[in-house]
């Protein structure tokens, strides 16, 4: 099983949780998927989501 991470949940990032996920997995390398992020309203401001579209996301 592959995973693709884009923002805040690509390995090197300070939290903890993220960092305990990525110890557990074999990094492949870089990407990128087409599509685009918007940012989407939550308690602590907003929240990254990847949606079809034109541009190209890297992760």
């Amino acid at each position: 099983m592959r995973f693709f991470f884009y923002g805040t949940l690509q390995a090197g990032n300070s939290n903890p949780a993220i960092a305990a996920i990525h110890r557990r997995l074999i990094a492949e390398g870089s990407a990128c998927i087409s599509g685009q992020i918007v940012a989407v309203p939550d308690n602590d401001g907003w929240f990254p989501a990847l949606i079809p579209g034109e541009g190209e996301v890297h992760g």
